[in-house]
């Protein structure tokens, strides 16, 4: 079964991505439709009652020089977000039962 857990205090939070971007109109204008966006974010977590999050992210998109020109697009965002973590009391059962199913099936009622 799935609890609200008994934290308090922070917790770091930080991601690094990579992907392909692919759009219908050049990103740049003049550039290209195929792109890579790459990331950086980190940030804080403040667990409680409810749990308050904050971050700084850096983004970058470009066709990683494949096609010329390449300008590039850099940007730098800020987070501020409420959510709720929830713990798992039994592994990946307790996560099942919550949602009333099971690894190996439906209920059998």
């Amino acid at each position: 079964m799935l609890r609200k857990p008994e934290w308090t205090g922070f917790a770091w939070k930080h991601r690094l991505t990579e992907t392909p971007l692919f759009t219908t109109h050049e990103v740049p204008a003049g550039t290209s439709t195929a792109n890579f966006m790459s990331g950086a974010a980190f940030g804080l977590h403040f667990l409680g009652e409810h749990t308050w999050s904050v971050d700084v992210r850096y983004m970058h998109i470009s066709n990683a020089g494949l096609i010329a020109p390449n300008p590039g697009i850099n940007t730098v965002q800020g987070g501020l977000g409420l959510g709720s973590f929830l713990e798992r009391s039994s592994g990946w059962r307790g996560l099942f039962e919550y949602f009333g199913t099971s690894p190996n099936g439906p209920r059998q009622v």
